[in-house]
Parts: C-alpha cells; sequence; structure tokens
C-alpha cells in the first residue's frame, strides 16, 4: 500500500497519515459494496480545517450562534465524559462504579462528597480515588510532598507562640 497521496487542494504529496479516514475495510456502500480497503479523504487534514474555518467565518454572527449552540460537543456531559476519558482513562460507568465502591465518601476526610474529584498520581497518571474539592485542592496545593505535609503536622501539633 502506499504511504503518500496528494491533496487536492494544495497539490502537495503528503504522508497518508495527514489524510483522514473516510471508509473503513468492512464497510457497506449503498450499492451493497463492501469495502476491503481503507479510504481516504482527498483533501489532507490541514486543508479540510482551513476550508471548514473560512466557512464557518463566512456565516452570519446568528448562524454562528445557532452553530455552536446545537453542537453535540458543547454540553456539560459530554465534556465530563470527554474528561474522564481522555484525562484520566475512565468511563463513565467506572466513575459511577467508583462513587458506590467509596460510598459517595472522600477518601480522605470520608466526608460525604458533593462533586467528587479525580485523584490521580501526577508522575505515573494512575488514578487513586476520589476525593472532596477540599482535599484535592489542598493535595495539590502540597504539589503531594509528604516532607510538606509533615512539616504542616508538627507546626499544628506545636501551636504555642
Amino acid at each position: 500500500m502506499k504511504d503518500t497521496k496528494i491533496c487536492k487542494i494544495c497539490l502537495v504529496e503528503k504522508s497518508i497519515s495527514q489524510f483522514h479516514i473516510a471508509q473503513k475495510p468492512g464497510k457497506v456502500g449503498t450499492d451493497g459494496y463492501v469495502r476491503k480497503t481503507l479510504c481516504y479523504k482527498s483533501s489532507c487534514k490541514e486543508c479540510l480545517r482551513e476550508e471548514q474555518r473560512k466557512k464557518y467565518h463566512s456565516l452570519t454572527l446568528e448562524q454562528q450562534r445557532n452553530l455552536r449552540k446545537n453542537n453535540s460537543c458543547n454540553t456539560p456531559e459530554y465534556r465530563k465524559q470527554y474528561k474522564l476519558k481522555n484525562y484520566y482513562g475512565l468511563t463513565t460507568e467506572e466513575f459511577s462504579a467508583m462513587i458506590l465502591k467509596q460510598n459517595n465518601k472522600c477518601k480522605i476526610c470520608e466526608r460525604k462528597m458533593n462533586s467528587p474529584q479525580v485523584d490521580h498520581n501526577h508522575s505515573t497518571g494512575m488514578v487513586r480515588g476520589l476525593l472532596c474539592l477540599n482535599c484535592n485542592t489542598s493535595l495539590g496545593l502540597l504539589r503531594e510532598d509528604k516532607n510538606i505535609l509533615y512539616k504542616m503536622i508538627s507546626y499544628i501539633d506545636n501551636d504555642c507562640i
């Protein structure tokens, strides 16, 4: 299979990875034909983005507003799903299961969580559990440094002037 393709807009030969996939093998067309190989768009990703940008900016402000308003990605549910998947590798089902497993209580202070926060190790990226906003913020402000935490405990224990 050829590793390059010429874009029909910029007429530059580019790597096949610079083109979106139009159809995958196994796709059945309207005429009943079953595609056996990958089919790529005729324009590269860069040119398609530029065309879309021009088309969007040629619309009236009202049309642009309607496009943004009706965008399926512009919902709190979608943004939450996206963040869980791309930041932490979690599905909403896994997130809900974690809430149930922890009985909707913070892993540190064991208080009821209003808006559970995903806690993860910033070095490894591994999810540790769900925390309340205060505990998660505290860990972040301490930069997850045990020494700072020990010093704070010592400071609290010696509360005389």
